[in-house]
């Protein structure tokens, strides 16, 4: 299943809760949403994300999690997230080198993937809360783990 590509247009003032619909993709031009709330699009099939998706303007929480994302876009860093960042769940074997250029204002759950490494700008990586990777493969940190900045739990 795939979402017209009329969703283009589409500007929401609150909520957009896409969950649990079977979506195995989304239109290229996904990204030119614009929301004022959650955007979740938790609980589907989704494999990859479309190279526009780094465009989204969400005004508070990104659900990605549970669907079957095996890879991100290199624009993802770009995201405007005003809450928190959900991927967890999802077949994520590595991130894009541009990652650590990611700034969210809330959490950020990277847990349960499939994540061998981190790449090397991962501490130029913004988090105003939490930071979690827990249930992953990682073998070693990057060195610039060091510099990581999260407000809160790591």
């Amino acid at each position: 299943k795939s979402l017209p590509g009329s969703f283009r247009n589409l500007q929401v003032g609150g909520d957009l809760n896409l969950s649990s619909n079977e979506l195995k993709s989304l239109p290229g031009s996904f990204g030119n949403l614009r929301l004022g709330g959650n955007l979740t699009l938790a609980y589907n099939n989704l494999q990859s994300l479309p190279a526009s998706f780094g465009n989204l303007q969400v005004g508070d929480g990104l659900y990605l999690s549970s669907n079957q994302l095996q890879s991100l876009p290199a624009s993802f860093a770009n995201l405007q997230v005003g809450g928190t960042l959900y991927l967890s769940g999802n077949q994520l074997k590595s991130l894009p080198a541009s990652f650590g250029n990611l700034q969210v204002a809330g959490s950020m759950y990277l847990s349960d993937n499939q994540l061998l490494s981190l790449p090397n700008a991962f501490g130029n990586l913004r988090v105003g809360c939490h930071l979690n990777l827990h249930h992953n493969q990682l073998k070693s940190l990057p060195g610039s783990f060091g510099c990581l900045q999260v407000g809160g739990d790591l």
